[in-house]
């Protein structure tokens, strides 16, 4: 497991492997701008987690605001998030995908 306690902002690649699992610290973003990319390919047997440090308690999310290629969540939980809205966001949620981004 790994243990996120700072905001992480992807301007390159990040390429997470299979089995990885990050707890968030309370009010943590993920985000991937510009021509960055976050690939996390998990498998059906070792799938990728991402979720907050403790139960009951809540982590901001992922933030796509790149339009790469790259951008890849397969076999990955995202639980735990939407404690604030991130960016221009509508609402709270766990996965927030930025105007002409993709993943």
């Amino acid at each position: 497991s790994y243990f996120v306690t700072s905001n992480i902002v992807s301007l390159a690649g990040i390429r997470i492997e299979a089995g990885a699992s990050f707890k968030m610290s309370t009010g943590i973003t993920i985000s991937v701008n510009s021509n960055g990319y976050l690939n996390a390919t998990g498998t059906e047997t070792h799938g990728i987690t991402f979720t907050s440090i403790n139960e009951g308690t809540y982590w901001n999310g992922l933030f796509f605001n790149s339009f790469n290629g790259y951008n890849r969540l397969i076999h990955c939980e995202i639980s735990n998030a939407g404690l604030n809205r991130i960016a221009d966001a509508d609402h709270n949620a766990n996965i927030a995908i930025g105007h002409g981004s993709s993943v």
